[in-house]
């Protein structure tokens, strides 16, 4: 039964990179965008695979933690804020490639109102 779970939530993480792959091909449908912040006037042309990759590499650092994490940091509670965070500072040096596509698209820019900016000169 142990064995099922991890497979199901490594499956999630694998349909979950396909499902945004698939939404970064919709948003390469769109036509009339706005120039953004790398310049694109037309149609957004996507590189297919990265959210793939980001989330295969998030499954694989959850299935680590899970499997290895009592092994590894013994002295840690096998659940709370440390573990958290040693998870999420595993996962945040592949993070660009979740994020880039979205703003090279302008994506983002089309909610940018609603954020205010702090610009240093």
């Amino acid at each position: 039964l142990r064995w099922n779970t991890h497979v199901a939530a490594m499956l999630t993480f694998v349909f979950s990179g396909l499902l945004h792959e698939f939404v970064l091909y919709l948003l390469s449908q769109r036509r009339g965008m706005p120039s953004g912040p790398v310049g694109i006037d037309g149609p957004f042309t996507p590189s297919y695979g990265r959210h793939f990759f980001f989330f295969c590499w998030s499954a694989g650092v959850l299935m680590g933690e899970r499997l290895l994490g009592p092994y590894i940091a013994p002295w840690t509670p096998a659940k709370g804020p440390f573990r958290t965070f040693l998870v999420l500072m595993t996962t945040l040096p592949v993070v660009h490639h979740f994020t880039d596509e979205y703003v090279a698209s302008s994506f983002y820019s089309d909610i940018s109102l609603g954020f205010p900016k702090v610009l240093l000169k």
